[in-house]
C-alpha cells in the first residue's frame, strides 16, 4: 500500500472518528467539547481523577445506537498526532531492555496505569488486532463500542472505544486500517490519558520504557513532550497537555482542571520506510 494512501486514510479516520465521538465519550454525559475551558469546567464539576480502588470508572455511556461514520469538512484540520508542532529538543539514549528498571507502582491509578501502557504496547508489538483489544475491554468490565466503516477508495476502518476506563484513567481509543478484503485489520493509533499530578509525565514514561523497544527518546515542548522511535515504522509519544492542546478536540471532553494530563499514544508514523 502506498504512502499516499495511507496519508489520506489516516486524515479519513480522524474526520470520520471525529463526527462519530463528539458527543459520546466523556466523564459526564453531555459535557461540551468545544468552547471555553471555563464551559467545560462547568459541566466536569464532579470530575475526578482520584478514583476509589477496585472499580472501573463510568464515564458517561450513551445508549443511542451507533451511527454511520460520515465526513465532516469541519474536522479536516484535526488528525491524529504525525508531526509534533514544536521543535526537537535533546535525545536521550535508553538502556536495552533488558537493563532496563521495573516499573513498581505505588497507588490503584499506578496499576491502572501499568495495566493498560502494557496492553498498548503488547497491542503494537504482539500485531494483535482489534478484537484482541476488545476481548481486553470486555475482560475488565469497561464496556467498548466499536465503529466499522468503509470507502472504496481507502479501504475501511475499525474504531474501539469504551464507556468506562481503570480507575484514574480515560480516553481509550484505537484506529485499525481495514483495507483489501480478506487483509488482517492492523492498528494505526491506539492512545490513552493519565491523570495530572506532580510526577505523572515522568511515570508514565517509565510504565513505557519498561517496554517499549526504542533505542533512544527525544524531547520537546519545554521537555513535556517524549517521542519513541520503535520497530515497524511505529512511534510512541507522551504529551504533558496544555489548554492548547484541548481546543477542537473532536473526541474528548476538556475542562480546566485537565491541564497537565498526560496522553500516551502509539502510531503509525507516515513518513518512514
Amino acid at each position: 500500500m502506498s504512502s499516499k494512501k495511507i496519508t489520506f486514510f489516516i486524515v479519513f479516520c480522524a474526520i470520520a472518528g471525529g463526527l462519530f465521538y463528539l458527543k459520546s465519550i466523556s466523564y459526564n454525559e453531555g459535557s461540551p467539547l468545544n468552547g471555553s475551558l471555563e464551559e467545560s469546567k462547568k459541566a466536569n464539576d464532579d470530575h475526578d481523577h482520584n478514583l476509589k480502588p477496585g472499580k472501573a470508572r463510568d464515564l458517561g455511556k450513551s445508549n443511542a445506537a451507533l451511527p454511520k461514520l460520515k465526513l465532516d469538512p469541519k474536522l479536516a484540520a484535526h488528525s491524529a498526532h504525525q508531526d509534533d508542532p514544536h521543535k526537537m529538543g535533546r535525545t536521550v539514549k535508553l538502556p536495552t531492555l533488558k537493563d532496563r528498571p521495573a516499573f513498581n507502582p505505588v497507588n490503584e491509578r499506578e496499576r491502572s496505569l501499568e495495566s493498560i501502557t502494557n496492553e498498548v504496547i503488547q497491542m503494537v508489538q504482539q500485531k494483535r488486532s482489534h478484537t484482541d483489544f476488545i476481548a481486553f475491554l470486555k475482560k475488565n468490565e469497561l464496556e467498548p463500542r466499536v465503529a466499522d466503516s468503509r470507502n472504496d477508495d481507502t479501504g475501511g476502518m475499525i474504531m474501539v472505544r469504551s464507556d468506562k476506563a481503570l480507575p484514574g484513567t480515560r480516553y481509550y481509543h484505537a484506529q485499525f486500517f481495514n483495507g483489501d478484503k480478506g487483509e488482517q485489520p492492523f492498528l494505526q493509533h491506539i492512545s490513552f490519558e493519565y491523570p495530572p499530578g506532580a510526577d505523572s509525565f515522568q511515570r508514565a514514561q517509565k510504565a513505557a520504557e519498561v517496554l517499549f523497544d526504542a533505542s533512544e527518546k527525544t524531547y520537546s515542548k519545554g521537555e513535556d513532550f517524549a517521542e519513541y522511535k520503535g520497530k515497524d515504522c511505529m512511534t510512541l509519544w507522551i504529551n504533558k497537555m496544555d489548554a492548547e492542546d484541548f481546543k477542537n478536540d473532536p473526541y474528548n471532553a476538556y475542562s480546566s482542571q485537565d491541564i497537565g494530563s498526560v496522553k500516551v499514544a502509539i502510531e503509525q508514523d507516515i513518513h518512514c520506510h
